[in-house]
């Protein structure tokens, strides 16, 4: 994705709302990679984040893998979709 203005937060880095976004549309591609259907909705999203994530003009890269899904399972909750990622 290339870093626009728009996607920034006051200091001018990428805003931790637009990286969630693409966290969380990330491990929904992820699912469906999978050939499922329907992906899920997401209840809870953990991001942690170490450094700025770049600025305007940046190009930002990301990988989604599903490692684990027990999403479409009949199991008891909490059903799991272990997703990660890389930026």
């Amino acid at each position: 994705m290339d870093i626009h203005k728009d996607h920034t937060n006051r200091l001018q880095t990428i805003h931790g709302g637009t990286i969630a976004s693409l966290v969380d549309l990330g491990g929904s591609l992820a699912v469906a990679s999978t050939g499922r259907f329907a992906t899920g909705v997401s209840t809870d999203l953990n991001v942690t984040y170490l450094a700025p994530g770049g600025r305007p003009g940046d190009l930002l890269k990301g990988t989604a893998i599903c490692d684990k899904s027990n999403a479409f399972e009949a199991s008891p909750p909490p059903r799991t979709v272990i997703v990660r990622t890389r930026y």
